[in-house]
């Protein structure tokens, strides 16, 4: 399927931060597509106010934007695919190009609601669609054991504390915002430390 499904996992927000995570539900499509055409979309945009930890799927055609005072983390279907629909009423330019008639071909009348983080340690699975899963991994420094089992390259990204990665007699260490892109093929690693990370994989 063409488009850009995305997920959002919200890693620190300034109190009251909001972000536009779709149309107002009810909207009739050709209501949608016409404000569109007409750069009056924001009046019918949902704001949903987030705070760290949450998670939000974006699935494609979903009208959305990031707000002030939002650091997050973000996964993809793989797309380069971008329409922009609206620009806060700034000048237009060759290097942020509008693209309405786009927008109002692909966009739809849906909403995406943030999902809140349950902060237990292991393996917790955040979101997952037929492009990709999301999970979030917590330690205690009880070591935890994963295995891509030749299905799916595993995408790590410590985003607190420090992890030590264990693969096969060698390890590393990995820091806050630090990632590691592990292989398919690689099989059985273990993850040890006082930390929280994020791994994206194929589902």
């Amino acid at each position: 399927m063409l488009g850009k499904t995305e997920a959002w996992h919200i890693l620190d927000a300034a109190p009251g931060a909001r972000l536009i995570a779709g149309i107002v539900p009810g909207t009739p499509a050709e209501d949608l597509r016409r404000d569109i055409l007409a750069g009056q979309v924001i009046n019918r945009a949902v704001y949903r106010e987030v705070s760290a930890g949450d998670s939000l799927m974006i699935p494609a055609g979903t009208v959305h934007a990031l707000g002030p005072g939002i650091l997050l983390y973000e996964v993809q279907q793989s797309s380069g695919l971008t329409y922009r629909i609206y620009d806060w009423d700034r000048p237009a330019s060759a290097g942020r190009a509008l693209h309405p008639s786009q927008s109002a071909e692909v966009s739809r009348p849906v909403t995406a609601e943030p999902q809140p983080l349950s902060p237990a340690p292991g393996v917790q699975e955040l979101l997952r669609c037929a492009y990709f899963v999301l999970e979030r991994l917590a330690s205690d420094h009880t070591p935890l054991e994963r295995d891509t089992a030749a299905q799916s390259f595993h995408a790590l990204t410590v985003i607190r504390g420090k992890a030590t990665l264990h693969v096969h007699g060698a390890s590393w260490t990995l820091k806050p915002y630090e990632s590691v892109l592990l292989p398919a093929g690689l099989g059985c690693y273990t993850l040890n430390g006082d930390f929280e990370a994020l791994s994206s994989r194929l589902p």
